[in-house]
């Protein structure tokens, strides 16, 4: 895992090298750890065998001298204390490197599995980190040419509150041709510009891999785990990016994505789909109320205008 380098080198390599080239450079770091830890496993067991032997081996002895010594009379016996020494110790030996190798055989699997648990987490860390600054590069990236102000592009962040702008001004067209029996989200999701739909599609297709890359791990992530990569993903979005992260999955966006979205609680608190669409409604609500005045202004103005030069011509 690129996490078991420093920190410097861990950054110039992500500067420099491409997402499959780190990808790759991962993968080999993750190997040659897997390899590590078996070999050291193997030793482990090894060690274990022998000194489970030799412990068995040497508690046989002193017991079979004990029984036997106090029973031995002369020299011409000891081949017989052999025997007997050779007959008793044999059996514990066997028994207790049988003992040992399955205990250890057992406990072998165990580390594996743990191990392998290890690993697969590391690799999900790994890719949902390296999705986070795909998607940090995406929203970087992203442009809106405003067509009054050429020379001054909308780029980066500040483009997700010039698409709401452009959604509630649709919103405000259709609204004005339709009956309160239709909803209109999903019309105005189908109008934005080609340009701007290509740029969101880009955007909300990478976000969707970083939903569902926890989502298909969930078997393998505990619910705190899920719980703290769910939490950095919000923490990426402002709130119009959420509000709009709604508006796509419910009424555009990529089939299954919305469920994902729900079943992590995303559409909570203040971001409840109803407060959404009243949050996005007021919106509406609001900049047809000054458009009104400013309207009202316009014609006091030239009203007060015309009275004015009436006046002159009576004088």
């Amino acid at each position: 895992m690129l996490s078991m380098l420093s920190g410097e080198l861990r950054n110039h390599l992500e500067k420099h090298l491409k997402y499959e080239e780190l990808e790759h450079l991962n993968n080999e770091i993750i190997s040659y750890k897997e390899n590590a830890l078996k070999d050291k496993s193997g030793r482990e067991i090894r060690v274990k065998i022998i000194i489970a032997a030799i412990g068995i081996a040497g508690f046989a002895s002193i017991m079979g001298i004990g029984l036997f010594a106090s029973g031995l009379k002369a020299p011409s016996e000891l081949g017989t204390f052999g025997d007997f020494l050779n007959g008793i110790t044999t059996p514990f030996i066997s028994a207790g490197a049988f003992i040992a190798a399955y205990l250890a055989y057992k406990n072998q699997n165990k580390q594996l599995e743990l191990q392998k648990e290890e690993i697969n987490k590391q690799r999900i860390e790994n890719n949902f980190f390296q999705l986070i600054q795909i998607h940090t590069e995406i929203v970087k990236n992203l442009t809106y040419d405003d067509k009054q102000n050429k020379d001054n592009p909308i780029i980066g962040p500040r483009y997700f509150k010039k698409i709401h702008e452009k959604l509630v001004e649709k919103y405000e067209e259709e609204l004005k041709n339709s009956n309160d029996q239709i909803n209109i989200f999903p019309i105005i999701m189908n109008r934005l510009d080609d340009g701007e739909r290509d740029q969101l599609t880009h955007y909300f297709k990478n976000l969707f891999q970083i939903y569902k890359l926890v989502n298909d791990n969930r078997p393998k992530l505990t619910e705190e785990e899920q719980k703290g990569y769910i939490d950095i993903i919000n923490a990426q979005l402002s709130s119009i990016e959420r509000d709009l992260l709604y508006f796509n999955t419910q009424y555009y966006g990529h089939d299954g994505f919305y469920q994902i979205l729900a079943n992590y609680n995303c559409f909570t608190g203040k971001f409840r789909p109803e407060k959404i669409e009243e949050r996005f409604k007021d919106k509406a609500r609001l900049k047809e109320t000054i458009k009104k005045v400013q309207e009202d202004q316009i014609e006091g103005t030239k009203g007060n205008t015309q009275e004015a030069g009436s006046g002159e011509n009576d004088q």
